[in-house]
């Protein structure tokens, strides 16, 4: 069964609202305004008509220059939305883990997974394009799209940092983040990704490549882990590095909150 959340297009992987949750609060984030999802690269002409219903006005594009120059997405007729990107690579690795990333096996990947995510907030390109991501929420008068290559680890740590912000329960955090797994065609997904790393890294097993193709609750878990262990704390995090004090989280409240 198709979760509600996700919307099924043919060359867009992992679309769906990461709106509609409760917030500690008692508030709820607007559902049809928050989107999520791969990259428009293979988007087909049915993929453009039904996004292109949806009046984007903000995207946030987490891929670095030389990914979205290799797969520049397709837009539909019409589209007017403010493109927000930061050229510097975001995928890359440190040379320390790119050298055997062809020979991993399933648990070696898994670690390497979690040893990246702890590494991914601090990327340089995605530090910034963080705080371009909450600056440009707390100014969007309309629906808004962030995404990557797969829409699964850049987009989920984001969107799950945009979620404990706003109040989110950290168990609908979580299962915002997993349901990635429930969202794309996993074979399919598993085939595109392999063509990413081979050109990059070199070719993978078929059981490394699944474990690609997912998320998994240790990735994010080390993530925030390692967020804490630098700033002491998320709220911190926010506040200090990425420069979103009390007046800017209301502002994103404000559009972003049923009211």
């Amino acid at each position: 069964m198709i979760h509600s959340r996700i919307i099924a297009l043919n060359g867009i992987h992992n679309f769906r609202d990461y709106g509609g949750y409760g917030t500690a609060d008692g508030g709820k984030l607007r559902s049809g305004l928050l989107f999520r999802s791969g990259q428009h690269a293979r988007a087909t002409d049915d993929d453009l008509g039904t996004i292109g219903s949806i009046p984007f006005s903000t995207v946030i594009d987490l891929r670095g220059g030389s990914e979205r120059e290799t797969y520049p997405c397709r837009r539909a007729a019409g589209f007017a939305a403010e493109v927000f990107f930061d050229p510097r690579e975001s995928a890359s690795l440190p040379p320390h883990l790119q050298g055997d990333l062809a020979s991993l096996d399933e648990p070696q990947m898994q670690e390497r997974m979690i040893v990246t995510y702890r590494g991914l907030p601090f990327r340089p390109s995605i530090f910034s394009m963080l705080e371009t991501y909450f600056d440009a929420l707390s100014r969007s008068e309309g629906a808004s799209l962030i995404h990557c290559f797969a829409g699964k680890d850049r987009t989920g740590v984001a969107v799950a940092l945009f979620h404990t912000l706003m109040g989110v329960h950290p168990d609908d955090v979580m299962r915002d983040y997993l349901l990635t797994n429930e969202a794309s065609d996993r074979a399919r997904h598993m085939q595109e990704i392999g063509e990413f790393m081979q050109e990059r890294w070199g070719e993978m097993s078929e059981s490394a490549l699944y474990v690609l193709s997912g998320v998994y609750p240790e990735w994010l878990d080390a993530a925030f882990d390692s967020i804490k262990e630098r700033y002491g704390s998320l709220d911190t995090f926010f506040r200090e590095g990425l420069k979103v004090d009390s007046a800017k989280r209301e502002a994103i409240a404000a559009r972003v909150l049923e009211g």
